[in-house]
Formats: structure tokens, sequence, C-alpha cells
């Protein structure tokens, strides 16, 4: 595992990004580390003191003290790119505008929210309109109960917001070439870790 993290490091901007549709700064990955001989800063996340490492991302802050933050594009040994958008945060004193937790670095003195009605209005939507893409087959699917998606989209009730009848298969290519990983672009939810783990 640790000479895979420390591939990542040494990587340069992934190939598969532009092909995703990520632009900006969102093009260029990180790994969540601390620098080497940096400050510790001081953050707050939802009224409670946090003290993180300069470097280091608000969802680490908010997983350091056990405030729950929804992902479905990061894995902590894959570098960071913060497209799933579902775990947003609002900053205090920054209104209107939500940021992402795994791609966001924490400044000091700053205050976060993970619940705020903006929040989960917006993690809720972005779960809508994942689902609009996904198929609604849950109770035939093999990873019914262990799935990422189908777990957000029932603690922050995402219910389907497209009829049954407006669903159009979008791909019957089912990769499954590798022995740990089985495509199936049908259910895919543009998290790229695949692309990501094997770049």
């Amino acid at each position: 595992m640790l000479r895979i993290a420390q591939r990542i490091a040494q990587q340069k901007p992934l190939k598969n990004i532009e092909r995703l549709g990520i632009r900006g700064s969102m093009a260029t990955p990180f790994l969540d580390e601390a620098i080497p001989g940096g400050k510790k800063f001081k953050v707050k996340v939802n009224s409670r003191d946090v003290e993180v490492d300069e470097g280091r991302s608000i969802l680490h802050a908010c997983n350091s003290v056990g405030v729950y933050v929804p992902t479905l594009c990061y894995h902590p040994m894959l570098s960071i790119i913060g497209h799933c958008r579902v775990c947003l945060i609002e900053q205090e004193g920054i209104s209107g505008k939500l940021f992402p937790a795994c791609a966001t670095k924490c400044t000091d003195g700053a205050s976060y929210k993970t619940m705020s009605p903006a929040v989960k209005d917006s993690v809720k939507n972005n779960l809508q309109f994942l689902r609009c893409r996904h198929p609604n087959s849950c109770l035939t699917c093999e990873v019914n109960g262990h799935c990422e998606l189908q777990e957000l989209a029932y603690r922050y009730q995402a219910q389907e917001i497209l009829p049954s009848v407006l669903h159009h298969p979008r791909s019957l290519t089912r990769d499954e070439s590798s022995n740990s990983v089985v495509r199936d672009m049908e259910k895919c939810v543009l998290c790229s870790r695949c692309t990501r783990v094997c770049s």
C-alpha cells in the first residue's frame, strides 16, 4: 500500500481527467498530506475546535473529530480530485459558496459547517442528479446493501426525481478484464476511482 501511495504522490496530472470533463484547479490531483515543517492550524468544525497540520484538507479535519462528511470519489490511498460534490461544506463568512471538503485545504482560523441547510440541500440535489443517471435496480444489484450511493441516497432521502420511463441505458459495456475490478458503465457514478488506481 505504501508503494501505491508513493507512486501516486510522484504522478503527473492524470491523463484521463480531461476525458471525464474535469477542468481547472480540479485537473491537478493531490494527496491529503501535511506540509513537512508546516504550522499547526486552528479551525472549527461545527463549532468544535480542531488543530490540524498545514496542508491538510477540511475532510481530514472533520474526520479527526468524528464529524461525518459523505464522500464518493474520495479514497485515502488515491489522489484527490473532488468532483463528486457530495462532500460539500460551508465556511462561515463566505456566503453563497460551498466547498468540497476533500479537495479544499484548511485555512487557519476558519470555521466550517457540515450540516447547514444549504449543505444538506446541495448534497441531496447532487445525489438526486447522480440517481437520474443510475439504473433503478437496487433490489437485483449484486452490491445491494453494500453500495455507497445507495447508503447516501437513503441517509439524505435523495428520491428518484425522474420517472422510470425516462431512464435509458447509457451503455451496455461491462469490462471484466481485470481480476480485481469489474467496470459496469451502466452503474458508473464517475468517481474515477478505477481510473486513478490504474493510472
